[in-house]
């Protein structure tokens, strides 16, 4: 009867345990939530908490399936560095890529598991909804752990069990090129670096197929006069001529800010003949897992008779703050390896002339492309190009 009543109390205190547990986690988490932001700029949801009896794998893995379970489409997930990037499969198939981020780490014997959700300007989330989402991930992550070990426990050859094989994936790498497994030295086209599908050196017209962000409308209202284009088509900045009234009347709303779009893509395609270096044309857009991506083109001074056309000068990915400096060091390590014909950190720390083409990674940003030294190295040859004038000469 003792051995009875013992056994009863023993469950009883274990399930009031259970029932703590998930509390103190649910206090955890909202009381770590935390929210930025407007409509009108766009809010950022963040939370976090820690798991301290559950292992890594169990807690990715719980986090992992309650995401795609909930209706979720995965993005990009990283079980080596604890990373999942996901977004609303109804959204996704729209075309519009929301992402949730969670990244799962080590610490001490258990986990801390963190989520962060960002939502652009005009997009509503109710707070509550993306509080109880982020609150049921992290129990998923919890539940997963007392799952895993009855099944540990209750496994009559649990010692048979093969371990899976765990495939590397590069990180941050061209998220089409990630997901069909491609090699990394496919990732640099004609000694240029590459990122996303677009390579150092590529035509305008190659980014047509890349949905930019738009332009805002007050610059896109801006027309200028005749007298503007007429003094773009006879001043310095191209060959007289080179380039109809239409083509500059089209292309200088985007020359004035400095800034190109999907719109602005077709009618930069068309100028030529540059006599100088332009400050360049700044685009972005958000890559498949949602990473802000940068790319800047500009008009290189190429030998002649380069057509003078405009061509990607460089490109910048932020990764999330969310990534633990474990996994910032890892993501490094992977370009590191990706792009080690490119010159990097340590060719600059031991060669004084610059080279073509240059990548660094620093705080939390991936940049590739023409280096500022050899560029402005070039600056002259514009002068010799026929049209543009001649190289200054005391003889």
């Amino acid at each position: 009867m003792q051995n009875k009543t013992l056994s009863k109390l023993g469950c009883l205190l274990f399930l009031i345990g259970m029932v703590n547990g998930t509390q103190v986690l649910a206090a955890s988490c909202e009381d770590n939530f935390s929210s930025s932001g407007s409509f009108f700029t766009g809010s950022t949801f963040k939370t976090w908490a820690e798991l301290p009896n559950s292992k890594f794998e169990s807690a990715y893995k719980g986090a992992y399936m309650y995401t795609v379970k909930d209706g979720w489409k995965i993005l990009q997930s990283n079980k080596e560095m604890g990373v999942i990037s996901a977004a609303q499969a109804a959204s996704y198939a729209k075309g519009k890529v929301i992402p949730l981020n969670i990244a799962v780490e080590k610490l001490g014997a258990g986990t801390k598991i963190s989520l962060v959700y960002t939502t652009p300007a005009g997009a509503v989330s109710p707070e509550a909804a993306v509080k109880t989402h982020f609150c049921k991930t992290i129990e998923a992550a919890e539940a997963e752990q007392a799952d895993t070990t009855a099944v540990a426990v209750n496994a009559p050859n649990a010692s048979n069990t093969k371990p899976v094989a765990n495939t590397k994936t590069m990180e941050g790498a061209d998220d089409k090129a990630q997901a069909n497994n491609i090699k990394t030295d496919e990732f640099i086209k004609g000694n240029k670096p590459c990122l996303g599908g677009i390579c150092i050196g590529d035509d305008v017209a190659s980014l047509s197929k890349i949905t930019w962000a738009p332009m805002p409308s007050n610059f896109k209202n801006y027309h200028p006069s005749d007298v503007e284009v007429q003094n773009m088509m006879h001043g310095q900045k191209f060959v007289a001529g080179a380039n109809s009234a239409d083509i500059l009347r089209g292309a200088m709303p985007y020359m004035a800010f400095s800034i190109f779009d999907s719109d602005a893509v077709p009618k930069l395609t068309e100028l030529h003949g540059f006599c100088e270096n332009m400050a360049g044309f700044l685009g972005s857009y958000k890559s498949d897992s949602g990473f802000d991506t940068y790319v800047v083109v500009n008009v290189l001074p190429d030998a002649y008779p380069s057509p003078r056309k405009l061509q990607v000068t460089s490109i910048r990915r932020n990764y999330p703050t969310i990534y633990t400096e474990d996994q910032v060091k890892e993501l490094a390590s992977q370009f590191k390896k990706r792009y080690a014909s490119i010159p990097g950190e340590a060719y600059r720390a031991t060669h004084t002339k610059p080279s073509e083409v240059e990548w660094s990674f620093q705080n939390r940003a991936l940049i590739i492309g023409y280096s500022g030294g050899w560029m402005s190295s070039r600056i002259e040859q514009f002068k010799q190009y026929p049209g543009c004038g001649k190289a200054l000469s005391i003889d």
